[in-house]
């Protein structure tokens, strides 16, 4: 019989289960909620069935966070004001200090771009004629704190940063590729979701991780439960929601500092060899930031912009590039290009495709 339910009523479906479930975030997580759950038939091998062992005493735990209790009383609207919900999309790192590099020796910034003005596109066309990108330039040290203000001055309903995976270095391997000895990790594949319990919209921050979560295990994407493992040492994270992959890094000064409603995301491991060729295919990121922009309309449904913050925020650019001394910002321009502002005129590379 699914065959011959449509699209459009299956997608709404799921947005009624994933709205019921980001309300009820107690029941979710509780013991007797996990105890109802079908049973997986056995692993075959010890290891599995240990790390299957621990992820379960992860879900058993309830999730920290003091206010979670007030969104189990609150109801989603029927839509979402699209037009006035201002959301922020943070590229991870800058051009100067460009992240992890990954297996065939892209940074990580360019994947950054890359996705965020993909997910860009996708909700202005859905109508979130409020989403802005910003770019960060300089050095790390600077380019946090400049980050951090700007995002407090734009202050947006809503900040999402990108960002994509690697592993400690202890976890490294070698291999050859195009003629150099490039590191690479293939252990560890997935994305990960990463709030702060020092965020003052911790209940709210949590609130959206969840849902995208949930959007994004829907369309088959799964994500990494390593931050769990000893082996990450300094890395390693507390999962708060074993099913939607949501974690606490709770010293992070983008989730921290920022005095709105915050999420990383990593998007996937770029050091895993074959998650880095996904993630360089436009067909596999389709899913990511449709699976995004789902969870944002839900979520802006369950916490609409007032009235009174509408008038006091006006709209905002559709990309704000943040300099450490000066912050340009670039509207958008001529047949549906961003047009840049950077400083020099830089302007970063394409990603590159495989051979």
């Amino acid at each position: 019989m699914v065959r011959f339910i449509g699209a459009a009523k299956m997608k709404a479906c799921r947005h009624i289960v994933t709205a019921v479930l980001a309300v009820a975030f107690a029941a979710a997580t509780s013991s007797a909620a996990l105890a109802a759950l079908p049973k997986k038939p056995a692993v075959a091998t010890a290891a599995k069935a240990k790390k299957i062992a621990k992820i379960a005493r992860h879900k058993a735990r309830p999730i920290v966070a003091p206010s979670l209790a007030s969104l189990q009383r609150v109801t989603a609207a029927p839509t979402c004001d699209r037009t006035s919900f201002r959301l922020l999309i943070d590229v991870g790192h800058t051009l100067e200090a460009a992240g992890a590099v990954s297996a065939r020796g892209m940074n990580e910034y360019q994947f950054n771009l890359t996705l965020a003005r993909e997910l860009d596109d996708v909700l202005h066309k859905r109508g979130f004629e409020n989403t802005a990108v910003m770019i960060t330039e300089g050095r790390t040290r600077p380019g946090l704190g400049a980050r951090v203000a700007r995002i407090n001055k734009i202050a947006p309903d809503l900040l999402l940063s990108i960002h994509h995976d690697s592993v400690p270095d202890n976890l490294l391997q070698t291999f050859q590729y195009d003629d150099k000895t490039r590191n690479f990790s293939d252990k560890f594949a997935g994305h990960s979701i990463f709030v702060s319990a020092a965020n003052p919209h911790y209940a709210s921050s949590v609130l959206f991780a969840r849902t995208m979560g949930n959007e994004m295990t829907a369309r088959g994407l799964h994500y990494t439960p390593h931050y769990i493992e000893k082996i990450m040492g300094s890395r390693q994270r507390e999962l708060i929601d074993a099913e939607a992959g949501v974690y606490r890094y709770d010293a992070l000064l983008v989730l921290k500092n920022t005095r709105v409603p915050s999420v990383l995301l990593e998007a996937g491991s770029i050091i895993n060899r074959g998650e880095e060729w996904k993630l360089r295919q436009a067909q596999y990121r389709a899913p990511i930031t449709a699976a995004i922009a789902d969870a944002v309309d839900l979520y802006c449904r369950f916490k609409p912009p007032s009235e009174t913050a509408i008038a006091a925020k006006g709209p905002m650019p559709r990309v704000v590039i943040n300099d450490v001394t000066k912050v340009k910002v670039a509207h958008k321009g001529g047949k549906g290009k961003i047009r840049l502002a950077a400083r020099g005129n830089k302007k970063p590379a394409k990603l590159a495709r495989h051979p």
